[in-house]
């Protein structure tokens, strides 16, 4: 048995033990990517340091990180190299089912390159939105729809999106705003 799948039956274990854990399996995975969305857009909004156009800057431009990651980079990937979930291939609990590729995982590299932008502009902030990105990979694997190795390419794509994406939005929306830091 590889590492990869002696990783995913350890998490997977977890699922179908009891209702309250399945229902906490099925909370990160679902609910909590939208509870991080929420969250940031209420930091921004509540933020005193911030000014009204860098609110709306840091939000976007986390946003499109996160799209490039998704949509530009995963669902390529995912097209031209298919890759069936562990409920496919394996006799696993399946929490709930999802019908497309799992490598890379779209979660993953759309909350890992969203992190990577908050931390950018709020260290702090972006380190408590990477424990929830990685507490929400970890329950998609528990639940069953993910392998750790689908979590892994979606980290690294999210991180280079978010990476690539502030290299290249900073110095013309700098120059944009007229930002001065």
């Amino acid at each position: 048995m590889s590492l990869d799948h002696s990783v995913f039956f350890f998490f997977n274990s977890f699922a179908g033990q009891a209702a309250w854990s399945d229902a906490l399996i099925i909370f990160f995975a679902t609910y909590v990517p939208f509870i991080v969305v929420a969250w940031f857009a209420l930091y921004l909004l509540n933020s005193k340091r911030m000014l009204r156009h860098e609110m709306i800057l840091a939000f976007f431009s986390a946003l499109l990180a996160s799209l490039i990651a998704r949509i530009g980079i995963t669902s390529p990937i995912r097209y031209f190299f298919p890759h069936p979930r562990p409920f496919v291939s394996l006799d696993v609990h399946d929490l709930f089912v999802v019908q497309s590729s799992s490598f890379p995982s779209g979660h993953a590299a759309f909350f890992f390159a969203f992190s990577t932008m908050v931390f950018f502009y709020n260290k702090k902030l972006g380190v408590i939105f990477f424990i929830l990105t990685t507490l929400i990979c970890a329950a998609r694997v528990a639940a069953g729809v993910h392998y750790p190795t689908d979590m892994l390419g979606g980290l690294i794509v999210g991180i280079f999106s978010g990476f690539v994406t502030q290299y290249c939005l900073k110095t013309p929306l700098e120059r944009l705003f007229k930002i001065q830091k």
